[in-house]
């Protein structure tokens, strides 16, 4: 291997960019090098950006009015982060937070339709407005240059909307670029770390990818006016990266418990059709192997656990392989995925919910929704010991935890789970109260509110004076100003 690709893959940016493409002909080398050079501009720009000064000293007759910037949204993709955006952005707007979003420049026609032109159609989604962007560069070009390229757009997107915050939601794809737009005109950026796409990569083996990515994701958190994230293991993961230290601010996920009120309390059950459940995808890091293993043990040892795994992914196959290598596929169902309403159902036949996910980098930081489904559903939860599900179990309170990858360990909590009814009602009574109180969208946006409020700049405080009536990029009418 070259030196050349050695310090990309070390994130030697400032290095790599130095090098002469003339000097060679090897197209990886020559992209590595093309794209340090916009790495280079992306970090040079975000630390000669002045810093907002002032935060925090909105007055009480003035509101906050924030730009969000997202990676992906409803309706046109569905998942833990569309469905965290909805949460929290129709909860802000309850909060009395005016909140207008946009996908990331490029989104629409990489998900939706590639043949669109720009202005692309509004979505909206239960009082929920989202706007979408076009991409100068597109991402297959270089990612780096994708995200300098990026800027302008943010910067007109922040001149339109007259923001005095931006929210900017995980990844630094997003996240770096409209902060340098924000800081370049003044306004204060909070920045809501969700995910860490390094720690996919490092899990995988890719490690200098996920050295490159390391780097543009702490830029982005030591240079943001405020960092939040989900919970206290990747609050520390951050923490100690930085080379000053983080303070860091906690939100949550959540969920609409409202969803899962038609269900049969626990108490109120009789009979279970199946013993233990899964609602999710099948992938790999979920785990599932692990459970269907302890299931085939257990039907080795006399005990017949009948469980329902359901949803969609690639391991789906391979796990109704596995499960019939082990002869219990009379005892484990895999219908594959189901319409969301009807996954809200699985929970009403399921006696316990067990998430069974395995130790990656990912996992071990990464809060999936799954625990609160199962906690607002009223059943009680067995979970593996990885440190985002450990940090959830609030120390056996709130659900118990197996070994992680131990299928002899998950078996014979389990069976004590489901021979203990009293446990069962202890675990769930307390889950669904923490819930309720701590993890639905009314509490989890009135603490980003919150967060808001401390971050934003008065109106009079920014310092850039100008703000057409319309902009234009390229010929091309952004948006006309509404205000």
């Amino acid at each position: 291997m070259s030196k050349v690709i050695d310090a990309w893959n070390s994130a030697d940016f400032e290095g790599v960019s130095e090098q002469k493409l003339t000097r060679f002909k090897r197209k990886d080398i020559r992209a590595a090098i093309r794209e340090s050079r916009y790495a280079v501009k992306l970090l040079q720009r975000v630390g000669q950006a002045p810093r907002p000064v002032g935060l925090g000293e909105v007055g009480e007759n003035e509101r906050v009015r924030a730009v969000t910037i997202l990676h992906s949204s409803l309706p046109n993709h569905t998942g833990g982060y569309t469905g965290r955006a909805q949460g929290l952005l129709k909860g802000l707007m309850l909060n009395d937070m005016i909140v207008r979003a946009y996908t990331r420049p490029g989104f629409y026609t990489e998900r939706v339709d590639s043949k669109a032109s720009f202005p692309y159609p509004l979505d909206e989604v239960d009082g929920v407005e989202y706007r979408h962007l076009p991409a100068e560069s597109p991402r297959k070009n270089g990612e780096y240059e994708y995200m300098y390229k990026a800027i302008d757009w943010y910067r007109e997107v922040f001149l339109v909307e007259r923001p005095n915050l931006v929210h900017v939601r995980s990844t630094y794809l997003i996240a770096l670029p409209a902060l340098i737009a924000a800081h370049e005109l003044g306004i204060p950026v909070l920045y809501e770390v969700s995910g860490l796409w390094e720690l996919v990569f490092e899990g995988r083996g890719e490690l200098g990818r996920a050295r490159r990515i390391e780097r543009m994701e702490d830029t982005t958190c030591r240079f943001a006016d405020r960092v939040v994230t989900m919970n206290s293991s990747m609050a520390s993961l951050l923490d100690s990266r930085s080379e000053h230290g983080l303070d860091i601010g906690l939100i949550p996920n959540a969920v609409d418990v409202s969803r899962f009120s038609h269900l049969t309390p626990l108490e109120e059950k009789e009979f279970f059709a199946y013993d233990v459940g899964y609602v999710g995808s099948l992938v790999d890091y979920e785990g599932l192997a692990t459970l269907i293993r302890a299931i085939a043990l257990g039907k080795q040892k006399g005990r017949a656990i009948r469980a329902k795994i359901v949803g969609k992914g690639v391991e789906l196959d391979k796990l109704r392989d596995l499960a019939e290598t082990l002869s219990v596929e009379d005892l484990v169902e895999l219908p594959g995925p189901v319409a969301a309403h009807e996954a809200v159902d699985v929970f009403e036949d399921v006696n316990v919910i067990v998430l069974p996910r395995v130790s990656t980098p990912a996992t071990e930081y990464v809060t999936p929704l799954k625990p609160f489904e199962a906690m607002a559903a009223g059943r009680p939860l067995l979970v593996s010991s990885v440190s985002a599900l450990s940090e959830v179990s609030r120390g056996g309170d709130a659900a118990l935890v197996f070994n992680q990858g131990d299928s002899e360990d998950l078996l014979e909590k389990l069976i004590d789970l489901l021979e203990d009814r009293e446990k069962q009602l202890s675990l769930s009574r307390y889950a669904k109260e923490v819930v309720a109180t701590e993890h639905n969208w009314e509490y989890v946006a009135a603490e980003m509110a919150e967060e808001f409020k401390k971050l934003a700049l008065p109106f009079g405080h920014l310092p850039f004076l100008t703000f057409a009536g319309k902009v234009q990029h390229h010929g091309s009418i952004v948006y006309p100003s509404h205000v």
